[in-house]
């Protein structure tokens, strides 16, 4: 108003006794100066309003990524421009939004929307939708693996889920408590820990909860809850378990051994879903969901073909042809001329060859491929001078817990007695353990004894040895033995599903190269987790309030905590978000 003011001024000027152009000094001589400066303050202070209100809406965005939820909060908070803006103006701004847009100005006057509270483990604030959104809902059964924000943030509520927004009217009734979740003790939604300060009295009594009741999701728990200490052990622990049995999307993990992949097309059961695996022609390995789109047929029941210039998996069903980013090439029951979608009707994922494995990513396709972590491939898998020997084992049992075996370096000792344990000396000593941002490694010396007597030359007072966990879930053990011999035990445990696992692994030696030996090799590495398999499968973890560690129990112990740094983050994945839904995995944005 200010500036069109003025503007209105120079235009009198320029139009007095003809049309022309006023230069700076007859504006200023025809406005008088106290004019002048009243509007350069008046301009000079609204541009400083305007700087305030721009960052304190940046800190908003900032702190609220959903745009919706951001746009709520800002209109909402009581700035000092909105403080500083008469009464009576603001009845106006009122009157004319409402003129314009038929809908009353929810500002500052009224004051923010009541916050509804979305619970669970790492909790927060929310304001809630006036209206549920048809868009919100998300097709029954689709589930979708996102690339995890670089925070800790709670994924977005869904549309069910969100609390409805009290009405304008006067006697509207409260919105209704929302339904306790599973596993939940209260109905209050499982109420956790709230980022920037604890519930306010409308939601602590909304709750159910006391002057002075500590909130029962809260580690803290004690006396004044009514919650006894063991019950919130209890509950940690079923939390702990949760985040244990998940999955790590946008990770690496071995899906076959790479001389088993040929041109026809090969099921493997993977993460809780299945997918088909073949080599084309050129080489190159290729990986799709294996449910067609069509009918839904098995693709691994197909053969490979080439069209087009393009390695292609035939559906055994109905011919239909799909090449290896999953669009189809090729409908014989229709004619030529006849059109058909060209664009991606099966989920590809990407695959690698590295170290004798086929790597398959899951996670988000779009995430670049120099921003992906790295595949957990050591130098001696692709080392001349060292032989590698590959074969597959299953277990009965969930992925998490065959793994840890793996860094559990005071079993061999009684596990493994009969090999190479020894329980006459079962003491770990020099115990080191360090860790990076993809895994953590632990040096120590361990006294075994020889498997034979033909070993014998091969002993040492004491054998150092390097262990390495790798994310999301390979092992690496090097042994040095007398006269520069070395043995690398390399894993990889791969989810099948929830309550099974699969190790591909390779037993790697630096001495008798010959393929000869191979044989004997793989016999002693499958007799070696044969002895695992069987302990394993009979742990019950579950049954335990709590697990007691020692100092032998550092590796597990950091990999823990490294792997829920990266849950923490988001990058974890129930089992049953893949196993229980329709169609081909969505794992892109």
């Amino acid at each position: 108003m200010e500036l069109l003011h003025v503007a209105i001024k120079v235009t009198d000027i320029s139009t007095d006794g003809g049309f022309h152009l006023p230069s700076a000094a007859q504006i200023y001589e025809q406005l008088s100066p106290l004019f002048v400066w009243d509007h350069a303050v008046a301009i000079t202070f609204w541009i400083v309003f305007y700087a305030i209100e721009a960052v304190a809406i940046l800190a908003i965005l900032r702190e609220y990524p959903d745009d919706k939820q951001a746009s709520k909060v800002i209109k909402s908070t009581p700035t000092l421009p909105k403080r500083l803006l008469p009464w009576k103006l603001g009845n106006l701004r009122t009157q004319l939004h409402a003129l314009l847009t038929g809908k009353a100005l929810q500002g500052a006057r009224q004051g923010a929307a009541p916050m509804a509270y979305r619970g669970g483990a790492g909790a927060t604030l929310e304001r809630p939708r006036t209206a549920p959104s048809s868009s919100g809902s998300s097709s029954a059964g689709t589930a979708v693996l996102e690339r995890p924000r670089p925070t800790a943030e709670p994924p977005k509520p869904s549309a069910s889920g969100s609390a409805s927004a009290p009405t304008a009217e006067p006697k509207a009734k409260p919105a209704p408590k929302p339904a306790p979740k599973e596993g939940c003790r209260d109905d209050a939604g499982c109420l956790g820990q709230v980022r920037g300060g604890s519930l306010n009295a409308s939601l602590r009594k909304a709750a159910g909860l006391r002057p002075g009741q500590l909130d029962p999701g809260s580690p803290l728990v004690g006396g004044k809850t009514g919650v006894s200490p063991k019950e919130s052990l209890s509950s940690k622990r079923e939390k702990e378990l949760a985040d244990r049995k998940a999955y790590l999307q946008n990770f690496w993990y071995a899906a076959a051994i790479s001389d088993k992949i040929t041109s026809k097309p090969t099921k493997v059961d993977i993460l809780s879903r299945t997918v088909t695996i073949w080599r084309g022609e050129d080489g190159q390995v290729h990986c799709l969901d294996n449910v067609c789109p069509h009918r839904g047929a098995p693709l691994s029941n197909g053969w490979t073909k080439s069209k087009g210039g393009k390695s292609c998996v035939v559906c055994p069903y109905h011919g239909w042809a799909f090449n290896g980013e999953g669009s189809l090439e090729e409908v014989p029951s229709q004619n030529a001329d006849v059109a058909f979608p060209k664009r991606p009707l099966v989920n590809s994922y990407p695959v690698e060859e590295r170290g004798g494995f086929v790597w398959l990513f899951f996670g988000a396709k779009g995430l670049p491929a120099a921003e992906r972590p790295p595949i957990p491939v050591v130098p001696e898998l692709e080392d001349p001078n060292w032989r590698a020997v590959y074969g597959e084992m299953e277990f009965d049992c969930p992925h998490w817990s065959v793994f840890e075996n793996a860094l559990d370096m005071a079993h061999i000792h009684y596990l493994h007695d009969g090999s190479f344990g020894n329980q006459d000396k079962p003491v770990i000593n020099d115990m080191k353990v360090t860790r990076d941002t993809w895994g953590v490694q632990a040096n120590f010396h361990i006294h075994n004894k020889p498997v034979s007597p033909l070993w014998n030359w091969t002993a040492v007072p004491a054998v150092p040895v390097e262990a390495r966990a790798m994310l999301p879930s390979t092992s690496y053990v090097k042994i040095t033995l007398a006269g520069g011999v070395q043995m690398i035990t390399f894993v990889n445990t791969v989810p099948i599903d929830e309550h099974r696992a699969i190790n591909r692994f390779c037993l790697i030696r630096n001495f008798a190269l010959n393929p000869i030996f191979d044989g004997y090799t793989r016999k002693s590495m499958i007799k070696i987790l044969g002895e695992d398999k069987a302990m394993i499968e009979l742990l019950k973890p579950e049954q335990l309030l709590n697990e007691v560690s020692l100092e032998a129990d550092k590796p597990q112990i950091a990999f823990r905590k490294l792997r829920q740094e990266w849950i923490d983050m988001g990058y974890g994945v129930q089992p049953d978000t893949t196993a229980k839904h329709s169609g081909s995995l969505k794992v892109d944005l």
